[in-house]
């Protein structure tokens, strides 16, 4: 994971664990640790073989809201300007595809502040898209 995008998650995992009296689910998100660089070819081995997968989103709410049945969020680095957005890997557009297809909400966010917003609509019920 890229030193931005770390530092993005770390605030995000602040926020929920500040936040948890209000929003009690936030207790159960937890981040997957995919984006992590691995140190030698042995290490990313024996990761592939107990289950890591390219592709896999960042952070994962489990809680249904009634419109989907958890939240997921693949991270990237705020887009500012004079920089390029962020890449999204054709594993990661497959993995979101399928997730949103079997009724999660799977959905980019550029930054923690767009990440904390939408964790906040989803709870709330109000994100339909």
């Amino acid at each position: 994971m890229r030193h931005i995008e770390y530092e993005e998650q770390v605030k995000i995992f602040k926020w929920a664990f500040m936040s948890k009296r209000k929003y009690p689910m936030l207790n159960f998100m937890y981040s997957s640790q995919a984006g992590e660089k691995l140190k030698n070819a042995i290490v990313a081995s024996r990761a592939k073989r107990s289950g890591l997968r390219a592709g896999v989103p960042d952070i994962f709410l489990p809680y249904p809201n009634g419109n989907y049945s958890g939240l997921f969020i693949e991270l990237k680095r705020p887009i500012k300007k004079g920089y390029t957005t962020p890449n999204i890997s054709d594993e990661q557009k497959k993995f979101l595809m399928y997730l949103n297809k079997v009724g999660y909400c799977a959905k980019v966010c550029y930054g923690a502040e767009q990440a904390i917003q939408l964790i906040e609509l989803y709870i709330k019920g109000e994100f339909n898209g």
